[in-house]
């Protein structure tokens, strides 16, 4: 929760996800500077509503996440960042679960070219709509099947794309590259 994210925008959009889903939760892993502000905000706008974590280990924050209707990324447009990729992007995808970022730039282009989840722009509105829509896919049954196949191409992805074997290989191929020219 850097400042340079902008993860409250997800606490204030919480207050319209809970008029259409009164049980919703966010839960928030990690820390970072933001962390105070963030909490501040969380207080007064959606009491009991949001947990704050802390560091957890790994194994134990992909568990969360394996579980997760949505994972949930930002960062604030326009201020120098757009050409970052948040590693939870790809820890999501490789845990199947979808991803709704708010932001613009490279990352909004990686959630949307490859079926990671929703981007929708950083403002509170377009991301409790992307909410909602992720919590309403998750909880109608006649949508499971393609939902776990949803999950498991997400994960597939991030095997074929963000694994440390998928970096060991595009390695490998760039140096035999250079020894075969």
């Amino acid at each position: 929760m850097s400042e340079w994210q902008g993860a409250d925008v997800f606490v204030r959009a919480l207050p319209r996800v809970l008029r259409a889903h009164p049980d919703a939760q966010l839960r928030f892993f990690g820390r970072g500077s933001d962390i105070d502000r963030v909490e501040e905000i969380a207080a007064r706008t959606a009491p009991g509503h949001v947990v704050f974590e802390g560091l957890r280990p790994a194994a134990e924050t992909a568990e969360w996440t394996r579980g997760a209707v949505a994972a949930l990324g930002a960062v604030l447009p326009n201020i120098g960042y757009d050409f970052t990729k948040p590693t939870k992007i790809y820890a999501a995808a490789a845990c199947g679960t979808p991803v709704v970022y708010a932001g613009a730039g490279v990352a909004a282009e990686l959630v949307e070219d490859n079926g990671l989840g929703a981007a929708v722009d950083h403002d509170a509105d377009a991301v409790a709509e992307a909410m909602i829509a992720a919590l309403d896919r998750r909880r109608d049954p006649a949508l499971a099947e393609e939902n776990d196949r949803l999950r498991r191409r997400r994960a597939d992805w991030a095997a074929e794309n963000a694994s440390l074997a998928a970096s060991g290989r595009l390695a490998a191929e760039w140096l035999l590259q250079g020894f075969a020219d």
